[in-house]
């Protein structure tokens, strides 16, 4: 057994627990449309869901025999390189927040997720338009349309 099917297992194991402890929860009068439980049951489902792929994926790698070991990040070779490149991370969530109000939900959301893919190296391509744009897109019809939090409007407060 791999260590990604092993990890695959025990979060599979300990989503579905937190599955349970999150049904759980009482309801209450003074809720919203979510529910106090609502949160915790959408991140069990997706810890499960994450670790269904995880599990998949390292079946499918040991059925066509192409399990390779990932290669030493750079960035863990050397410890100075790691931090770089977490304070660029940082320093990419702190714009995004003090531009959030100003710009809107959706523009600043695609703007931090290109800015991410241009970091971790994702060249000038239909992707890097394309993720965003959609990612941004899909996050606010989650947040906004969905489960109706208020989002930030900013530029765009007209259409949305």
């Amino acid at each position: 057994m791999t260590k990604d099917l092993g990890l695959g297992l025990i979060a599979l194991v300990f989503s579905a627990i937190y599955i349970v402890e999150a049904s759980r929860i009482r309801t209450s009068a003074l809720g919203d449309s979510v529910g106090a439980g609502g949160v915790p049951m959408i991140l069990g489902w997706m810890m499960a869901g994450t670790a269904v792929v995880l599990i998949l994926h390292q079946l499918w790698l040991r059925r066509t025999g192409k399990l390779v070991p990932a290669a030493v990040s750079e960035a863990f070779e050397r410890p100075g390189r790691t931090f770089a490149i977490a304070a660029g991370v940082v320093a990419m969530a702190a714009v995004y927040i003090a531009s959030l109000r100003w710009l809107g939900y959706i523009p600043a959301t695609a703007l931090l997720l290109a800015g991410m893919l241009l970091y971790q190296g994702v060249g000038l391509s239909r992707r890097l338009f394309v993720v965003p744009v959609a990612g941004s897109l899909v996050l606010w019809l989650l947040f906004d349309a969905v489960l109706g939090l208020n989002l930030p409007s900013g530029l765009l407060g007209a259409f949305f």
